[in-house]
């Protein structure tokens, strides 16, 4: 979950080699699934999760917001 965000085509990709999440064509998807994702989270109390500190720099960071 607070990870690097991932999408793939499982059925073109099954080795997940592919990233799909920041491909123009696949940002519609993207959003819905992330949509659906927190509020699943917020309905079944999932925000509630301890989050421990993360003691090295996210390597995402750059592409906030491109997803």
């Amino acid at each position: 979950m607070w990870d690097i965000n991932e999408l793939y085509d499982i059925k073109a990709d099954p080795e997940e080699m592919n990233n799909l999440i920041r491909s123009p064509e696949h940002q519609e998807v993207a959003g819905r699934l992330k949509k659906e994702l927190w509020d699943w989270l917020e309905q079944t109390g999932g925000l509630q999760i301890p989050l421990k500190p993360v003691p090295h720099r996210r390597i995402d960071l750059p592409f906030k917001g491109t997803y």
